[in-house]
């Protein structure tokens, strides 16, 4: 089932929703729940109405119903934010407070993710993305892995980063991975207030790899990250892949904590 939201501005007094392959088909509440029983992509559109008329917006495509995923997925953030079938989640509802895109940093490239504890004092406060849902039914060393750049604020403001993975449809929640502030952190601030600090050098970026072998066979997956705010400073991420299929040779990689003595 999917809550839809009559967010249209001009103070509408009637609206008129249309959902293809949903149940119902057609609505005038606010705010309806429609249930999608057929896998498929569907469009939904809504016309706004008032005294000076009305206005009508259809998005195609808008609802994906079963569409898991079976090949390797690469996000660099180079395109709309959130990617197409990523979800945010902001249960503050504080939309300036969220995951947002930035398009002044990256690794290897100018843009990335991005979310803003240095502004948000409520300590504890947690915002998700979730990717899409994917097949791992035929996953061959699967892994997640991804870019992270962090600088802590002090060592009393623990942001934490998770991901975590369900497997049914979100009721359930398994931590795969989870760093807190002082685990997180890429390079130490060198300037004197890590609030404005930006990774624009390769070395700020580090690469995490996250195993998903246990998913393996799973027709049913989806990955999330979860920022717990610290009231620190903001979690970067770039460049996030999902590997359901890695049957070459290995690719080989490394990283030191320290390059330079």
């Amino acid at each position: 089932s999917v809550t839809f939201n009559d967010v249209s501005l001009g103070i509408p007094t009637s609206r008129t929703w249309t959902f293809a392959g949903g149940a119902p088909a057609t609505s005038t509440a606010a705010n309806p729940t429609v249930t999608y029983a057929t896998p498929g992509t569907y469009a939904v559109t809504l016309t706004s109405t008032n005294a000076l008329g009305n206005n009508t917006k259809t998005i195609t495509n808008h609802i994906k119903v079963d569409q898991r995923a079976t090949v390797n997925m690469v996000e660099n953030f180079s395109g709309a934010f959130p990617p197409d079938g990523w979800t945010i989640t902001n249960p503050d509802a504080d939309t300036y407070l969220q995951w947002e895109k930035r398009n002044d940093a990256g690794n290897e490239d100018s843009a990335c993710m991005v979310m803003n504890n240095a502004d948000n004092a409520t300590v504890g406060e947690l915002d998700y993305i979730q990717l899409p849902y994917y097949n791992f039914t035929n996953g061959v060393n699967s892994q997640l892995y991804f870019d992270v750049a962090y600088t802590k604020f002090d060592a009393l403001s623990p942001d934490v980063l998770d991901v975590e993975v369900s497997t049914d449809c979100g009721a359930n929640w398994t931590t795969v991975y989870s760093k807190t502030h002082t685990d997180l952190e890429t390079t130490t601030s060198p300037i004197a207030i890590p609030n404005n600090w930006i990774p624009k050098k390769a070395e700020n970026w580090r690469k995490e790899i996250v195993d998903l072998n246990a998913y393996v066979g799973n027709p049913n997956v989806t990955i999330r990250f979860k920022n717990k705010s610290g009231y620190g400073t903001r979690i970067w991420i770039d460049n996030v892949n999902v590997a359901i299929v890695q049957n070459t040779t290995p690719l080989s990689d490394f990283s030191a904590a320290v390059t330079r003595t």
